[in-house]
């Protein structure tokens, strides 16, 4: 699997004073992605978890702020939807977020928030899992045969 790389790297020191305001320590495994794959996809970029198949990780936030995905400005947002200390990291194409739940740890377990229900559904307990977990759609028919 890999990351597309941002058009210009994210420098250490805007994640570190994100972290800051939020309060947390992003993942070692995530920053190591993040300094050069803010606000680009996955490839592939399907993944199974609980009852949802199929879904799709559409990109990391970005560390840019000129970015519509701008990491705060989307938690801004977003905050008052979201339990605390959980803090969305990349979305999907429909507006639910995949998130950092830091709320039973300062290490932090994967989740994900669907926007229409609010609900929130494990995916896994780290962002590395996160990553062997995507595979590629396979959009042959069989069926047609």
């Amino acid at each position: 699997m890999k990351w597309y790389e941002s058009e210009v790297p994210a420098n250490e020191q805007t994640i570190e004073e994100i972290q800051q305001r939020l309060g947390v320590r992003f993942p070692i495994d995530y920053k190591r992605v993040a300094k050069t794959s803010h606000g680009e996809p996955p490839t592939p970029n399907t993944i199974d978890f609980g009852m949802y198949k199929e879904k799709v990780v559409g990109c990391l936030l970005s560390f840019d702020n000129s970015s519509p995905i701008n990491f705060l400005h989307v938690y801004g947002s977003l905050k008052k939807h979201l339990p605390l200390k959980v803090i969305p990291f990349a979305k999907d194409p429909f507006g639910n977020m995949y998130c950092f739940d830091y709320r039973d740890s300062e290490e932090p377990t994967i989740v994900y928030w669907n926007h229409e229900s609010g609900s929130i559904t494990h995916v896994c307990d780290t962002f590395s899992k996160m990553e062997s977990m995507l595979y590629e759609l396979d959009w042959d028919d069989d069926d047609d045969e």
